[in-house]
């Protein structure tokens, strides 16, 4: 069974069209994976770089505003021992707290109707959409206790940062 001519020349032409088809992607994959793209401006003839514009690095940033108040919840027994954010095993018979907007360390006077207590801020929390919802700091079992019964769970709150003195 000797192949005809045609049949070769119409193999030859499916293997040119597949090599040609494979060319062509490379290069596309190529010219897609360029680094730093620059263009010329067609006013200035001087050479744009789209990851850097100026109305982007040159706005004004402003501080982030931290709230004052909120809602308050607490956390307690199931997290015992576990650690915290800053890497301390959690205990909820310690006044600490959980807080997205205060750094680790930071000392907060909470303060819900009459009552008030002084927390460490030792992790980080309550979870992003519970502070969409307005909650603003998770208490421990012991700080949550000072200020309200716990089966209430959740309570408005007064955040004050305080110094050491205080």
């Amino acid at each position: 069974m000797n192949a005809t001519p045609r049949a070769a020349s119409k193999r030859l032409s499916k293997t040119r069209r597949i090599g040609i088809a494979m060319l062509s992607l490379l290069a596309c994959f190529l010219v897609g994976c360029q680094s730093n793209p620059r263009r010329i401006t067609p006013y200035t003839g001087k050479q744009y770089f789209p990851e850097r514009r100026p109305s982007v690095l040159h706005q004004e940033r402003t501080p982030r505003q931290v709230p004052t108040s909120g809602v308050a919840s607490f956390y307690g027994e199931e997290l015992r021992g576990k650690a915290m954010a800053k890497g301390e095993p959690f205990n909820p018979a310690h006044l600490t707290a959980a807080s997205w907007f205060y750094p680790f360390g930071t000392r907060i006077r909470v303060v819900h109707q009459n009552r008030s207590v002084v927390v460490v801020i030792t992790d980080r929390g309550p979870a992003k959409r519970l502070v969409r919802q307005g909650r603003i700091i998770d208490l421990s079992r012991a700080a949550f206790e000072t200020l309200a019964p716990p089966n209430l769970g959740l309570i408005p709150v007064r955040l004050y940062q305080t110094s050491d003195g205080d």
